[in-house]
């Protein structure tokens, strides 16, 4: 059985922008998580990877923008996370493309992606956010 994470208010950064955006990649891996369990995740792999890059290079730029104004704290840790991020990404499609998908290779990447994604909205996005928004309110 795979772990499913959906979007909840527990992972909301209150920037509705960001948080929408956030929406997506957790309606993504849903639906890449319910491929896991029909044994259909080596197949939708690749497709998974390119979104999930592209969409992440344009997420990660807005995101990124939109709290620079502010001089967060952990700005520079969110943009080293994102880097990081990209890196998992482009060597998770190498692999791919090196040598095939397999369901082994399409749950480790799940795992690593899901992981990723929830601890970084919890200790980077919401710290910034929360930061952004206190700024606001000075």
């Amino acid at each position: 059985m795979v772990k499913k994470y959906t979007w909840s208010d527990s992972v909301s950064t209150g920037h509705a922008a960001t948080d929408l955006q956030h929406k997506q990649f957790f309606a993504v891996l849903y639906e890449f998580a319910e491929d896991l369990e029909k044994n259909n995740g080596a197949k939708k792999l690749q497709k998974l990877l390119l979104f999930l890059k592209y969409y992440g290079e344009w997420h990660f730029g807005s995101e990124e923008n939109s709290i620079a104004c502010f001089h967060c704290p952990l700005a520079g840790k969110n943009i080293e996370q994102h880097a990081q991020y990209m890196v998992t990404i482009d060597a998770l499609l190498e692999k791919v493309r090196a040598s095939g998908s397999s369901e082994e290779l399409a749950n480790s990447a799940y795992d690593s992606l899901t992981d990723w994604l929830v601890n970084h909205i919890m200790k980077i996005d919401k710290a910034n956010a929360e930061y952004a928004n206190s700024c606001k309110d000075a």
